[in-house]
């Protein structure tokens, strides 16, 4: 084999790979690009909570997929004692996403008392709401809000 066959069987190879190469790349961004896609949506939900007999009750009064990703998440756990935990599960009972929300029947305020100086006081609630905000998956199916102690409260369907 001559040295001009070489060159011309190596330049050959190299463009041989370079092209593979190149498709395989262009495969792989389009699966990253649509994962991309998924990820890049926000959920916002609003869910109205009414002061119960024995417990609270839940309802989403308002739920939007917009576009757009989440730069700070919401918290996981709260360091507060009254809380619930949100979670979002998938068809399977996956975990999708966990948020812990401060409990919206319970506002604590600071007001002046006789001698100028500020005291906390807590005001409950009959009723109130509040605002979930999270990276959306298209997996997401229901929405199980508990105690941070694991009592379920309510399990709520969301919409597709």
């Amino acid at each position: 084999m001559s040295i001009l066959q070489m060159r011309s069987t190596i330049v050959i190879i190299i463009i041989a790979t370079l092209i593979t190469s190149c498709s395989v790349t262009k495969k792989s961004s389009q699966r990253l690009n649509d994962d991309i896609a998924l990820e890049n949506k926000l959920l916002f939900l609003t869910i109205k909570v009414n002061k119960g007999i024995e417990r609270p009750e839940f309802d989403i009064i308002d739920q939007k997929v917009v576009d757009g990703k989440l730069k700070r998440p919401m918290p996981e756990t709260l360091r507060r004692p009254d809380h619930f935990v949100c979670e979002f599960k998938g068809s399977d009972d996956q975990i999708l996403a966990r948020i812990a929300v401060e409990n919206p029947l319970t506002k604590v305020v600071e007001a002046p008392n006789e001698n100028g100086s500020f005291k906390k006081a807590q005001i409950d609630l009959d009723s109130s709401s509040f605002v979930i905000r999270l990276q959306y998956s298209a997996k997401m199916e229901k929405l199980v809000i508990s105690y941070d102690t694991g009592e379920v409260l309510k399990e709520l369907t969301l919409k597709k």
